[in-house]
């Protein structure tokens, strides 16, 4: 069984200094991201105390469309939708501003707070891009999102 590193900071006066309003340090954050996993709970507990003093039992859903999926033209290796990538997910071109407007009613009823749409490729042509602006435009005219 591996050993814990002794230079780890503590969990609990992590999450006390930041009750108390205080930031943590770069040092101290990048501790947090490179922690063993033997002190997950620690950490998750810590974290736990934070949040439910800001937050209490509450939770905002936000709601994610993939608007465009795959067909990407980048080769980018880590990505499933790379045009080199051979992973199974559905291939589609960008949906249709009626299809984005039933996606945000669903999420309008699901009582999501942010709805989010997200389109495959590194940038947007002129004509993807205009057709992402008026689908944005549809969505908010005609829901609260």
């Amino acid at each position: 069984m591996s050993q814990v590193p002794v230079n780890l900071p503590s969990w609990n006066l992590l999450a006390e200094r930041s009750l108390a309003g205080e930031l943590i340090t770069r040092s101290e954050a990048l501790a947090v991201l490179r922690a063993p996993e033997q002190v997950l709970l620690e950490q998750l507990a810590a974290a736990y105390r934070v949040r439910q003093h800001y937050w209490g039992n509450r939770v905002r859903l936000h709601f994610l469309l993939n608007a465009q999926s795959g067909l990407c033209p980048e080769d980018c290796h880590y990505c499933s939708q790379s045009k080199i990538s051979t992973a199974q997910i559905e291939k589609y071109p960008l949906l249709a501003t009626e299809e984005i407007l039933k996606a945000a009613a669903h999420a309008e009823q699901l009582k999501a707070g942010t709805f989010c749409m997200v389109i495959s490729g590194r940038s947007p042509t002129d004509s993807v891009f205009a057709k992402v602006l008026e689908a944005v435009r549809a969505v908010k005219a005609q829901y609260n999102l």
